[in-house]
Order: structure tokens, then C-alpha cells, then sequence
């Protein structure tokens, strides 16, 4: 049955942006969208580019299923901005006189609190995966090393796997 309008017999005219009628909008997408290539992904993993579930970030010995490297969540530049607004923002909020109904030393103690739940809010949500080193981040060296021993692994094994399956 042939698409028609209700106001006059001719067909319908599909929209520009779907310029193929056999597309199934219920498929699974072929690509990566444009934001999750771009530099401010945050789900991937540093050494082998494996996506890494946010929320086992926040477990502290998590360790990527794919390399098996130790990986850690640390603070983009949206994350550290995000946290210098909360703290202004409870800073501003201090001075409000208190004959409004603040005390300072309950307030104090809340916008400590504030800020220690709002900073590691906004360090979940924006922080990029990074290589665990000894003591914090590995540096960019050691990642190279890392991701050059991934590669030599994944290579090898590669190549074991071929020569099994010829023999």
C-alpha cells in the first residue's frame, strides 16, 4: 500500500533527512556517534580504547576487562569547573547575614558537606578514565609503554591462534 497524503492522492514526501526509505530507525547504528569520537569521551579505556562502564570507576581496584590494566577516574576540565562554581557559590552563600535563619557553624559544616558530595558528583559525571600508576596518574610515557605491550600481546596471541588453526 502506497503512502498518501489525506488532503490530495499524491504520495507523501519523506523528510530530507531520511533520504532512504528501506532505513530501519529500529537497528542498531553502524558507527559511533560524532560525540563519542570526539576529544571529551569519557568512556573509554586510555590503553586499549575498550569502553569502561562509568560506575565501576568508582570502585578503586577496577581493573578494564578487556587489557586487564588498573585504571582510575580522574578530573576533566568541566568537572574542576563545575566544582570551583559549587564552592564560590557556597561561599557567596556564607555571607548571607544571619538574620536570615543561618548559623555559621551549621552552615559550615553543610557546605563542607555540600561541596564533598557535589565535587565527586561532578567527577563521576565528567571525569575521564586514566592508567593507575604507583602513586596517581601514570604519565603519558607509561601509557605508550602500556598500550605497546597490549599491542604486542594481542599481536602474539594472534598469531598463536592462527598457527593452531592451521595445524
Amino acid at each position: 500500500m502506497k503512502r498518501t497524503s489525506r488532503l490530495t492522492n499524491r504520495p507523501k514526501r519523506l523528510p530530507d533527512a531520511f533520504p532512504n526509505s528501506e532505513m530501519n530507525p529500529y537497528d542498531a547504528p553502524t558507527s559511533l556517534p560524532a560525540a563519542a569520537t570526539s576529544r571529551s569521551d569519557t568512556g573509554l579505556c586510555p590503553v586499549c580504547g575498550a569502553p569502561v562502564r562509568r560506575l565501576a570507576l568508582a570502585w578503586p581496584v577496577f581493573r578494564c576487562q578487556t587489557c586487564s590494566n588498573r585504571l582510575i577516574i580522574s578530573g576533566s576540565r568541566r568537572s574542576r569547573n563545575l566544582s570551583i562554581l559549587t564552592i564560590l557559590l557556597l561561599v557567596a552563600g556564607s555571607y548571607i547575614p544571619s538574620e536570615q535563619g543561618f548559623r555559621t557553624g551549621t552552615y559550615s559544616f553543610g557546605a563542607i558537606l555540600i561541596y564533598a558530595i557535589m565535587s565527586t558528583f561532578w567527577l563521576h559525571l565528567f571525569g575521564r578514565p586514566k592508567l593507575k600508576a604507583w602513586f596517581g596518574q601514570a604519565s603519558p610515557d607509561a601509557i605508550n609503554k602500556a598500550r605497546e605491550a597490549y599491542l604486542r600481546k594481542t599481536e602474539s596471541d594472534a598469531q598463536v591462534g592462527s598457527q593452531t588453526s592451521s595445524d
